[in-house]
């Protein structure tokens, strides 16, 4: 739970709302699925959950289905599996829950409110559907309707599997958005995402015949190509001349998520270890394909502790979108994670606070040293607590004025 809202309630950092029409035979296992997917996302890694309520069936004393009450968190997803039946309702007994989506949607002119909802249409008819939120003519909403656009579903021709990854990426999209929505940072755009991409050249000129550039080239076509709003950062095509490239990284970087392939030559290349040391000590998302054909001559000791995927060197549409998937679940736990985390350490007074997204290694109590340029504060990890053997590692290097500690000791302590 977050800060209370202005009536005095606890507000969720964000919640997730399904809703189809219950004639819709496909709509209760796509719900499923995407529910079963946001609760994996969540596991195991010391975030608080994502609540996630059905609006489907009407309720007991009513037509409709409850609406939505966006001021339950800072923002609300609301997935809607869009049919012709699920357009009619809207129009008719289920104006009430279309009334309480619409009026809650962010105005991005203006400035965006303390709580909104954000829509997430799959329309699952063929070409010219209509637009289950559009207002009634009369209505306030409709002088100035700007619809949301609508994912196209009934174009996906993939087998089933791997539609269900891309609704759950769409999903994940779509909580970043809100997520960059409701923050004050100036860096963030919920306009496109940028991650970067980080690869030794050397692959291209050492291993064209195995296809190690297979993996880079499905990345950049997959972002470049779709609506998932990702922008792909490589330094080849972003890179502008006669500027410190160093420097333009850095900017890069410190707002990206980022992801690692760790090739053959990966480990042993320079520019690649300043690149995955620079993410790390930003405390940025990072995902780490792992990408060997032969082996590592040398491996790099400071990609420990990060999801990895393992990929083959010709992957497919489905491969990629399954790496894309792990990224941005990996985005939205980060940032979820530290928001809480936050929100727990300003509740125990505690101050000179890092706040690491992933479990704590030697790295970061480096970098805890060099940025505070004092030995004292505290480093502060997400749950489960360390094994014995990293503590016993920590505590060897660990100054004495520095504590290393899972959240849930600040939650006890507060």
């Amino acid at each position: 739970m977050v800060d209370s809202g202005t009536d005095g309630r606890l507000l969720d950092e964000t919640r997730v709302y399904i809703a189809w029409h219950p004639d819709f035979e496909q709509g209760r296992g796509i719900a499923e699925r995407l529910i079963a997917d946001l609760t994996l996302s969540s596991m195991s890694t010391g975030a608080v959950p994502i609540p996630t309520e059905i609006r489907s069936a009407p309720a007991i004393d009513s037509a409709c289905p409850r609406s939505i009450d966006p001021k339950a968190a800072r923002f609300s997803v609301v997935v809607i599996i869009s049919d012709t039946k699920l357009v009619q309702a809207m129009g008719s007994d289920w104006q009430p829950l279309k009334e309480s989506i619409v009026a809650a949607m962010p105005d991005l002119v203006a400035e965006v409110g303390p709580s909104f909802v954000l829509p997430l249409v799959f329309a699952m008819d063929g070409p010219g559907s209509l637009d289950p939120l559009e207002p009634d003519p009369g209505s306030p909403q409709a002088v100035a309707w700007d619809a949301p656009q609508a994912v196209r579903a009934y174009d996906w021709e993939e087998p089933e599997e791997h539609r269900a990854i891309k609704r759950a990426l769409f999903v994940m999209r779509t909580l970043l958005i809100g997520l960059q929505l409701s923050s004050n940072s100036a860096t963030d755009s919920a306009d496109r995402h940028l991650v970067f991409v980080s690869h030794a050249k050397a692959d291209k000129h050492q291993a064209e015949a195995a296809g190690m550039t297979a993996i880079v080239e499905a990345l950049r076509r997959r972002m470049a190509d779709s609506d998932l709003a990702l922008d792909p950062y490589f330094d080849e095509t972003h890179l502008t001349p006669s500027l410190g490239w160093r420097q333009q990284f850095q900017r890069a970087i410190a707002r990206s998520s980022f992801i690692a392939l760790r090739t053959d030559t990966y480990g042993s290349r320079p520019v690649c270890q300043w690149e995955l040391l620079l993410a790390k000590r930003r405390r940025r998302p990072v995902i780490c394909i792992e990408a060997l054909t032969k082996r590592e001559l040398i491996s790099f000791a400071y990609g420990a502790n990060l999801p990895t995927l393992r990929l083959n060197v010709d992957p497919d549409g489905h491969a990629i979108d399954i790496l894309l998937l792990a990224l941005m679940s990996e985005t939205v736990r980060c940032l979820l994670w530290l928001r809480e985390a936050r929100r727990v350490a300003v509740d125990a007074g505690m101050e000179d606070v890092t706040l690491l997204p992933r479990p704590a290694e030697l790295l970061d109590l480096a970098f805890h040293v060099l940025e505070r340029k004092t030995a004292s504060g505290y480093l502060v990890y997400p749950d489960p607590p360390l094994p014995r053997d990293t503590v016993e590692l920590l505590d060897a290097l660990r100054p004495e004025g520095v504590e290393v500690l899972p959240l849930s000791a600040l939650r006890f302590a507060s």
